[in-house]
């Protein structure tokens, strides 16, 4: 496919669509003969050939769905011991994940409704909920504020974003009990990403594709000149999310919160300003099977 500058963000999603239909994936990192096949494939193949595994749902964003890198549920399937229905779409956000209309309900929801013996459901999301399209709205712009950088932060916005991932959470939560009574479910709050003029790209880096995204909003929008600042800002973020799940997984007992900061402490670990390479995809991946091993002992 050819990359436009009208929609790259959309013939990104397309090409990889195409890449998944052709078959064509990444060799394996933990067996030269495995590869990640279209996602109810995959599952089927699990189930018949491992009927004794675990089945288990994941719904969410690029962290549970990158095409280039080796993914959280890419390197969970790899290693074996559950079977897998992947669900996760590149840019979701989980707001979109969880909306019900007349004539519309959430994926995750119809799968769980399913007759299938699902054993815990894997979420996540609410990354591109808060430092997506929000983030221009959370910031001050540094004209703004004299020193100090937690003064660039409205944090009355920053509390409604946090509110509104909450409620959403909670509709995961109230609807999956409804269909599913005790299944555990199994969240994420991201580590600290760099924000910098790094986006996601094809063609071994010469094609950016789609991105970078905090980086624009905060120097170009706000002003914000200090990669030190940029990190606090982001990390402060990150933290606030982590500490809501936290409150959350303390409300309710099959809600379970994997806390993956400070999992890839460095730059270099990282594709691109919000994704992990594949090796960083492999410790966050170790840390999930880690919690799900715990829900099902």
């Amino acid at each position: 496919l050819a990359v436009s500058d009208e929609d790259p963000g959309r013939l990104y999603k397309l090409r990889i669509e195409a890449l998944h239909a052709r078959g064509v994936w990444p060799m394996s990192p933990y067996d030269p003969n495995w590869r990640p096949r279209p996602p109810g494939r995959q599952f089927d193949d699990a189930r018949r050939d491992h009927p004794s595994w675990p089945c288990v749902l994941a719904e969410g964003d690029s962290w549970f769905a990158h095409p280039v890198e080796w993914n959280i549920l890419f390197h969970l399937s790899a290693m074996g011991g559950y079977a897998i229905r992947r669900l996760a779409s590149i840019g979701d956000e989980l707001r979109d994940m969880v909306r019900e209309a007349p004539d519309h309900e959430p994926e995750f929801i119809r799968h769980l409704q399913r007759p299938v013996p699902w054993e815990i459901l894997l979420f996540s999301g609410g990354g591109n909920d808060l430092l997506g399209d929000p983030l221009p709205d959370l910031l001050r712009h540094r004209s703004e504020v004299s020193k100090g950088w937690r003064g660039l932060i409205r944090d009355e916005a920053v509390e409604a974003a946090i509110e509104a991932i909450r409620r959403a959470w909670l509709r995961v939560i109230f609807r999956a009990a409804h269909i599913r009574p005790g299944l555990p479910i199994v969240v994420h709050g991201y580590d600290y990403p760099f924000p910098r003029p790094k986006g996601a790209t094809l063609f071994w880096g010469r094609v950016t594709v789609t991105g970078p995204w905090m980086y624009p909003v905060m120097l170009g929008e706000k002003g914000i000149t200090d990669p030190d600042e940029r990190y606090k800002i982001v990390a402060e973020l990150v933290d606030r999310l982590n500490q809501m799940l936290r409150q959350l997984a303390a409300e309710h007992p099959t809600f379970h919160h994997v806390d993956l900061r400070q999992t890839l402490p460095s730059q270099g670990q990282w594709d691109d300003e919000i994704h992990p390479r594949s090796a960083g995809f492999k410790k966050m991946a170790g840390k999930f099977a880690e919690a799900m091993d715990r829900t099902l002992a």
